[in-house]
């Protein structure tokens, strides 16, 4: 039942993503967090021309990548 609202949740925020991509500021260049509603993760993407690559889909009280966090 959680994995059926984790993913519903996830579809939600990569729908908002395919429609504003740049509805999320860019926190560490050229990466954007854009946080899940619900659960405690954010979805981590940069924007590539007209393409949106997705990075990963990070729970965010972990200890800090440096790739994404400096």
């Amino acid at each position: 039942m959680a994995v059926a609202r984790f993913e519903a949740d996830m579809e939600q925020t990569l729908a908002y993503i395919e429609q504003f991509p740049n509805g999320f500021q860019e926190r560490r260049p050229p990466f954007r967090f854009a946080p899940l509603a619900v659960f405690r993760y954010s979805i981590i993407y940069a924007l590539e021309g007209n393409d949106v690559v997705v990075y990963r889909v990070r729970h965010m009280p972990q200890k800090p990548l440096k790739r994404f966090f400096g």
